[in-house]
Order: C-alpha cells, then structure tokens, then sequence
C-alpha cells in the first residue's frame, strides 16, 4: 500500500505516472490495492464532512431522496450502471489523449453542458433529449473531423503532455463541484459546498489516479462497486 500512496501523491503533485502493465494476477492485486485507496480516502473525507455538518447544518443531499422515487430497476442501474460509466467517460476519458477517447469524451462533456444550460437533469430523458442528443453527436462529429488532420491531432498531444498537471485537476475539481447541485444550497450556504463535495473530491483523485496508471476499465470499475456498497 505504501508503494500506491506514493505513487498517488507523486500523481497529484506532478501529473505524471507511468501506465502500469502487467500480468492478470498482478492488476487484481493493484485493483484491490487502489479500491482500498479509494474507500479509506472517501471514508476520511465522509468523517470531515458529517463533522462540519453537525456544526453548521447544510442542506441534506438530495440523491437518495431523487433515486428513491425511481423503479427497482432503474433505482439499481442509475447509480450502479449508468451514472458510473457516464461519469468516468465525461470527467476521466479524456485525461489520455487520443482520437476516441476526445471524440467520445466531447459527445458526454457536450451532453452534461447542454443539460446545465437547459437546466435539465443527467440520466432523465424529456422533451429536450432530443436536442441534447443532437448537439452531442454534433461537437463530437467536429471533434472527430477536427482530429483526422495529423497536425491537429499531434498539436492536442504536446498540449496534453504539458499541461497534464492543469488537466488532471480540472478533472478532480469539475467532477467534485459538479455534485454540488445535489445539494439545495442557497445564497450564502455556498460556502459550505467545498466540504461537502469534499468526498466526491477524493473519488475523482483517486479515480483519475486510476485512469491514468491503470486504464479506465479500473476507474469504471470501481466507481460501480463503490456506488452498489452505498
């Protein structure tokens, strides 16, 4: 475990880490390893938040409640299935950059946009899917048209690699604040959203951790399991 937190600070300090490869044993080793990660710094950071709660008193989190009023199926597959994989091909996908994973990646980072602009809501589907849907196919179409010229594509890869540090925390940071809509905050009550978002804070760390080193299968992974035990 030490090896990991090493290596997980190291990422977070300088963006960069080298992807791991290895034998199929090995990676359940480093899967389990980096689950572990992942809980004890989402427990850590659960333990910060319900501390600064119990002083304050924020708006309660608004999730369960939302998730409660769906179907048993959709109630298992919203935030087990859907939300995870979503999320990790909107906020981590592009963290390596290639042609899919930019094209793919706008298609679901367009979409999350265009929901915010609309103020529509992620996994629900109304009278704007339609539209949503089309601007995403959209920008990833330009996005794919933009890539097919080499120069392009070798410009995005030289401003990725040096600008890996800048990306990797707008990942963790977007992916945290994100969540802050989950809570009904109001006028001043704003402040106290970096602590409560301080636990989705350190799933996306790790998570981006995860992507990087290990692929995005594992950050996939992960996000499902840890979304099933809640």
């Amino acid at each position: 475990m030490k090896e990991i937190f090493t290596h997980f600070y190291q990422f977070l300090k300088t963006g960069k880490i080298n992807r791991y490869e290895n034998s199929f044993n090995k990676k359940a080793t480093e899967f389990g390893k980096l689950f572990l990660l992942f809980e004890i710094l989402f427990v850590v950071a659960i333990i910060i938040a319900i501390s600064v709660s119990i002083i304050v008193h924020p708006p309660k989190n608004e999730t369960q409640k939302w998730v409660k009023n769906l179907t048993p199926v959709w109630a298992f597959l919203v935030p087990v299935v859907i939300a995870p994989l979503v999320e990790e091909l909107t906020f981590r996908f592009w963290l390596k950059a290639t042609k899919l994973t930019l094209c793919l990646s706008s298609l679901f980072v367009s979409y999350i946009l265009t929901n915010n602009i609309i103020n529509s809501y992620y996994y629900r589907i109304d009278e704007t899917f339609t539209l949503e849907i089309a601007i995403s196919f959209g920008v990833a179409a330009l996005m794919y048209f933009a890539l097919s010229f080499k120069k392009v594509l070798s410009s995005v890869h030289k401003f990725w690699e040096k600008n890996a540090l800048i990306l990797i925390w707008i990942s963790i940071l977007w992916f945290g604040f994100s969540h802050v809509k989950n809570f009904p905050f109001e006028g001043w009550q704003y402040l106290y959203a970096p602590i409560m978002v301080l636990p989705q804070l350190a799933m996306g760390s790790v998570l981006a951790f995860g992507r990087v080193k290990y692929g995005i299968l594992f950050s996939i992974l992960i996000h499902m399991i840890h979304n099933s035990i809640l």
